[in-house]
């Protein structure tokens, strides 16, 4: 799969052996202060392969924050290729953020085929 990394980005990267999923970086962040959301940069762009998806999800880790991530889960469809971002809801007291350089959140890739639905 092309992953093309934007200036500051890293690359994704399964942690261990055993991991399915690549643990993503925030390159930056920017709050959006009127739905107390915070977009994450993840400092890269992808060319997913025809017959597949990515899925963007939280961390094990955001138990540990003031975040949830706002979707649950993000899709990336095949014909995306902006830079990939994730959008957290801020809740509680919203002291408890991720910083530019942690690891926020993880990318699974998974088939998606491709077929026509057909009323019937």
């Amino acid at each position: 799969m092309k992953i093309k990394l934007i200036e500051n980005g890293k690359m994704p990267v399964r942690m261990t052996n055993g991991a399915c999923a690549f643990d993503c970086w925030a390159r930056a962040y920017e709050p959006i202060p009127e739905f107390r959301q915070i977009r994450y940069w993840l400092g890269f762009s992808l060319e997913v392969p025809e017959g597949f998806a990515a899925l963007l999800m939280p961390r094990s880790s955001i138990c540990k924050t003031s975040m949830r991530m706002t979707n649950g889960v993000g899709l990336i469809d095949r014909d995306y290729r902006g830079e990939v971002s994730a959008v957290f809801d801020v809740i509680g007291d919203g002291n408890l953020l991720y910083g530019v350089g942690e690891r926020v959140a993880q990318m699974i890739i998974v088939p998606a085929p491709m077929f026509q639905l057909e009323q019937v």
